[in-house]
């Protein structure tokens, strides 16, 4: 087997249908920036609930060498598989670090981060185009979001 068949759950979407007042995603090769949404996050608590998703590799799991932690974590991002922002009462704000990737070509392609890991080693071409389809509608969808905050 390699793995359940089904997509993975945008956790995030799940978290903000909940009407929260701050939601953040984070990496830990942005440790300032992962620092400053969590003490955001904690002065939001306030409020109610808050939520950080914190990407933070898995040297077993995700079957890379451990030296490569930081690394992996940021192709995540530079990819665009895992983009960095803010949800503040209901309007999203990009992170330096994902803005810049609202241009399409600023991203780095998506198999530089699969290819890196063991996880996804059963992939092919076409599995890993069709990732590439769905991120890059993704972005189209965080375009629209940030236009509207």
């Amino acid at each position: 087997s390699h793995g359940k068949p089904e997509k993975k759950k945008d956790i995030m979407k799940i978290v903000l249908a909940h009407g929260i007042p701050y939601a953040a995603t984070c990496s830990i090769h942005q440790i300032v920036d992962l620092a400053k949404k969590f003490e955001k996050a904690v002065r939001y608590l306030e409020e109610g609930p808050t939520f950080l998703h914190v990407l933070a590799p898995c040297v077993p799991g995700w079957k890379y060498p451990e030296s490569k932690t930081v690394e992996i974590a940021r192709l995540a991002v530079e990819t665009g598989y895992f983009p960095l922002y803010e949800w503040e009462r209901g309007k999203m704000k990009l992170s330096p670090a994902s803005e810049r990737l609202l241009d399409r070509s600023r991203r780095r392609p998506v198999r530089d981060f699969l290819r890196a890991q063991g996880r996804f080693s059963h992939l092919e071409d076409k599995e890993i185009d069709e990732i590439q389809s769905e991120l890059d509608s993704m972005w189209e969808e965080i375009k629209n979001l940030t236009k509207k905050s």
